[in-house]
């Protein structure tokens, strides 16, 4: 009846309210992945354009490395073709020298041979008292040739003296070049080791690059984890949506019918109340008759008495 209803309607609202209370949870929990996932997702959005710009920026370097390697490697050939064409005049001029050097030493010996000739010429003249002497005239033939070797000598040597001259002015204009590479030397030492700082920056960018993708692909991984677990909890919520409304559609049905079966009951007690009103109607009428039919019967009886 009614009551059953009233207990049906209760349960099923009770039920309703801690349906709705679990789909209450459970959508706030949406509303935290979604907070989540959105700042997972930022995060994973940051970090792989933060390794974008490393990638860049380690690809710019590595380029103007590149460019230092080659001004280094320009500069270190340039500074060996020089000191290669220096080489060639250091050789000139240490051959020049020791060309005069020995030229020297010839002119040396000859001014000895020169001499002892001479010695022994003025002794065999007697000092030039006896000029026709017999072993003078040989000495004379061999002092007119040592003198001829010594003034051939002589003339060598100033030959001697003019290429080591001239090998000392091809030094003197070679120098301020070997000053130059030198410079070019230096610099690309330092190009070079500007190449290496360079490089070494570059795979130190490319490295952070690759632990940005590298988290981010993990970030990725936990987006993906967040989404199948934010499609299992709008399951769960849509289930216990559904289930409260159904829930709560139940409670109002038995509230409707519980409100019909006391408006029946009502009814039914309004029909009896009125049944028994005409009842007691009846009864009273049908006591007034039996009192007029007893009234009326106890008049001719009285008056049947008195006539006796």
């Amino acid at each position: 009846g009614a009551s059953s209803e009233r207990d049906l309607a209760s349960k099923e609202e009770k039920r309703a309210r801690q349906s709705a209370y679990l789909a209450a949870d459970v959508k706030s929990r949406i509303d935290k992945i979604l907070e989540a996932g959105r700042d997972q997702v930022d995060e994973a959005t940051k970090m792989k354009a933060k390794a974008g710009r490393l990638q860049g920026e380690a690809t710019k370097l590595l380029e103007e490395a590149k460019g230092e390697k080659n001004s280094a490697a320009a500069l270190k050939a340039k500074y060996y073709k020089t000191m290669d064409t220096y080489g060639d005049a250091v050789k000139k001029i240490d051959a020049a020298t020791a060309n005069a050097q020995s030229i020297l030493d010839q002119m040396n010996a000859q001014s000895l041979v020169l001499a002892q000739i001479a010695t022994q010429y003025g002794v065999a003249t007697n000092h030039g008292k006896n000029p026709d002497a017999a072993a003078a005239t040989a000495l004379r033939a061999q002092l007119i040739q040592a003198q001829k070797d010594l003034k051939a000598i002589t003339a060598k040597k100033a030959e001697a003296d003019e290429d080591t001259a001239e090998a000392r002015k091809l030094a003197d204009k070679y120098q301020p070049m070997i000053i130059r590479a030198e410079k070019d030397k230096r610099s690309s030492d330092f190009h070079f080791q500007e190449f290496a700082h360079l490089t070494h920056k570059a795979d130190d960018l490319q490295n952070r690059a690759d632990a940005l993708l590298k988290r981010s692909d993990t970030t990725d991984g936990l987006i993906e984890e967040t989404k199948k677990n934010l499609a299992e909890k709008r399951k769960m919520f849509e289930h216990y949506k559904n289930r409260a409304q159904t829930e709560m559609a139940i409670s109002l049905q038995a509230e409707d019918k519980e409100a019909a079966l006391r408006k029946s009951a009502r009814e039914a007690r309004r029909k009896a109340a009125e049944l028994s009103d005409e009842a007691r109607r009846l009864r009273a009428l049908a006591q007034k008759g039996v009192n007029n039919v007893m009234e009326a019967a106890k008049e001719p009886a009285a008056e049947a008495h008195n006539s006796i």
